[in-house]
């Protein structure tokens, strides 16, 4: 069974690796191939080679081991034999993750919850500066999400809103009602200094771009500073999560630092009526109305 698998994938033994610089055991990890695996493991191959490629069209960083791509693929019998067999849970990947950020990237929470019990750091940090929990607000790992707050209540959750209406696109409504339900502050205001560098080189790097090569990202950059949820909402143009912000009593009085209020930065944004609105100071009592009324046509 083992030399066919080599076979199949172009290898010779049990110890070279692909062109692409994969090792047999990531190979039996990706397909799920517990035979292979437990073949392997007996011929004593080390548990925690990883890849030494980037994989660039998928966006995979280099230093892969079996253990996160197994989470990633959702491989979960091949993550609890890799576990059972004592792999490295904190194996650093080429970002600075571990194997709970790629559980977290491809929304698996049975691999969560399979490596929070095996003691992984739920802290640990991947660029530009993300815990696995925010990764999951990042990639809109809803049901990923829920399984890291489910089992470690306690777990900061700064930034979280920003990050999951930054960049989760169509999914970050859902993901702003978990954290809404988890007590995330709604009214928190975006602050990274260079004590972050990954963040704050982010920001201020596409803040800088905005000025030349303009798009919505650039423009969420240059009003970043200071700005909550609701402002990142309208800039992000993930119009379905304003109203949830609402309810939660997002105000709509706060500043950032370039001095725009929610409602300004609708405006600009070329915001429906009903949102620039809903967002002005003028009208509280209209904006609790349009906030408990969640009818909204976008």
């Amino acid at each position: 069974m083992l030399e066919r698998f080599l076979h199949q994938n172009g290898l010779r033994n049990i110890f070279e690796r692909d062109a692409a610089g994969w090792p047999p055991i990531c190979f039996a990890a990706m397909s799920n191939n517990v035979v292979v695996l437990e073949a392997l493991l007996d011929r004593k191959v080390d548990i925690n080679q990883a890849t030494t490629k980037p994989a660039t069209e998928v966006n995979l960083p280099a230093k892969l081991t079996a253990l996160g791509i197994a989470s990633l693929m959702r491989n979960n019998e091949a993550v609890e034999l890799l576990l059972c067999a004592r792999a490295h849970v904190n194996y650093k990947d080429g970002y600075g993750g571990n194997a709970l950020h790629i559980a977290c990237a491809g929304d698996n929470p049975h691999a969560v919850r399979l490596l929070c019990h095996a003691r992984a750091n739920v802290n640990q940090q991947c660029m530009p500066g993300s815990s696995p929990l925010m990764l999951s607000c990042a990639c809109g790992s809803r049901r990923a999400m829920k399984e890291m707050l489910t089992l470690n209540p306690d777990l900061s959750l700064r930034h979280c809103l920003h990050v999951a209406l930054m960049f989760a696109g169509g999914g970050s409504a859902d993901l702003v009602s978990v954290l809404l339900e988890a007590r995330a502050n709604v009214n928190e205001q975006f602050r990274v200094d260079i004590r972050e560098p990954g963040w704050w080189l982010l920001m201020n790097g596409m803040g800088v771009r905005h000025r030349v090569s303009p798009s919505r990202l650039t423009l969420l950059a240059y009003h970043h500073y200071d700005a909550t949820p609701l402002m990142f909402s309208i800039l992000s143009g993930s119009l379905d999560s304003v109203s949830s912000l609402l309810s939660a009593r997002a105000r709509v009085d706060i500043q950032n630092y370039r001095k725009s209020t929610a409602s300004d930065l609708a405006r600009q944004m070329l915001a429906p009526s009903w949102l620039i609105e809903a967002c002005s100071t003028k009208g509280e009592q209209d904006t609790e109305t349009l906030a408990e009324s969640d009818m909204f046509s976008i």
